[in-house]
This record gives structure tokens, C-alpha cells and sequence, in this order.
């Protein structure tokens, strides 16, 4: 589960293997998820940067790692989830892993990110 903004390329990679996807009901990962093939989860509010550099710099050491030049027109880079949901997601999907199991999640990636669209488009491209 992702706190902040990202492409998405590990659940994509997850997808990929067959793995069922547990992430974050934002933008781009509920875009990347189609429905059916991995749960998602709603966050409970957005957290502006500013409220989160400093917990970044001194639990992991990170430093200017998110310069505020990077945040989006809000500043809001972050989404704050509840570990209460996210635990009740994941019983839902260990409850339900028989049928869950079975679905084909690498059907949409390689629909969607497969080499064969991904050249077909750059040869439409290059004309």
C-alpha cells in the first residue's frame, strides 16, 4: 500500500505475475486496477506534504526527497489510510482467496502495457 503518488509499476509487475492486488482507491493505481482484478481501498483524507517531510527525515532518514516544487497545485502528495480498513480488506480477500485465486490479473496488463500495443503504437507513431 502507497501513501503517495506514484506510476504504479509495482502493481503492474504484481498483475503481471498473476499476484491479486490489494492498493489505494487514487489515482493512477485505481486506473491501473480495473475492477475485479485486486481490491482497492478508499483513504480516509489527502495529507498536505508539508505534514509529512518531516516524519520522512527523521523515521527513514530521508532528506529534501520531496522538494516542494514537486507537489501538485494543492501541495497534497500524500493519502492517510485506516489501518482498521486496510485490515478488513485483507481479511475479505483471505476469506475470499478461492475464488480470488482463480482470476486472471495478468489479462489487463497485458492487454493495456503489453510489448505487442506498446510497439504497435510507437510504429503508428513513427508513422
Amino acid at each position: 500500500m502507497t501513501r503517495a503518488a506514484s506510476f504504479g509499476l509495482p502493481l503492474l509487475e504484481a498483475s503481471a505475475c498473476g499476484c491479486y492486488t490489494l492498493t489505494g482507491d487514487v489515482a493512477p493505481n485505481n486506473e491501473l486496477i480495473k475492477p475485479g482484478f485486486g481490491a482497492l481501498l478508499r483513504p480516509n483524507n489527502q495529507v498536505p506534504i508539508e505534514f509529512v517531510a518531516p516524519d520522512l527525515e527523521q523515521y527513514w532518514g530521508l532528506t529534501n526527497c520531496y522538494p516542494m516544487e514537486f507537489c501538485y497545485g494543492d501541495s497534497t502528495l500524500f493519502w492517510d489510510f485506516s489501518v482498521d480498513k486496510y485490515a478488513e480488506k485483507l481479511y475479505d480477500v483471505y476469506e475470499n482467496w478461492d475464488n480470488l485465486k482463480a482470476v486472471d490479473t495478468r489479462a489487463p496488463v497485458v492487454n493495456e502495457w503489453g510489448w505487442d500495443k506498446s510497439a504497435s503504437q510507437l510504429i503508428n507513431a513513427l508513422g
